[in-house]
């Protein structure tokens, strides 16, 4: 059953907090060399990898009754925002989820501004 391209979307979540982009994508039976994390020189972030099939596709012997599970290649790119630190990513993954932290440079950092009372 090949897989649609729905199917091999990556399913991500992105939080900004005033220190860093929080990067969150399930990678559910991937191992790290499975994936593959780039950034170009533009910017632009890449998660790749590919699940692999199991099964032989119509094989009486594997005994399969459903196969609901995609496989096949994946891709997800964006451009990440100018106020980050590209050489700082770090990724990990464990438990089938891939976290990457993209840290904020210095000056993109909010800055608090005392408030001086005047009489």
């Amino acid at each position: 059953m090949p897989a649609t391209s729905a199917a091999r979307a990556l399913a991500m979540d992105i939080k900004d907090t005033d220190s860093e982009l929080q990067i969150t994508a399930d990678v559910p039976g991937l191992t790290k060399d499975d994936i593959k994390v780039q950034v170009s020189p533009d910017r632009v972030l890449s998660i790749s990898g590919e699940r692999r099939s199991e099964h032989k596709e119509g094989s009486k012997e594997a005994g399969n009754l459903r196969i609901e599970r995609s496989y096949g290649s994946f891709l997800r790119r964006f451009r990440l925002p100018e106020n980050v630190d590209v050489e700082g990513i770090k990724a990990n993954t464990k438990d089938g989820v891939l976290r990457l932290t993209v840290p904020k440079t210095e000056a993109a950092k909010p800055k608090q501004i005392d408030i001086q009372v005047s009489e």
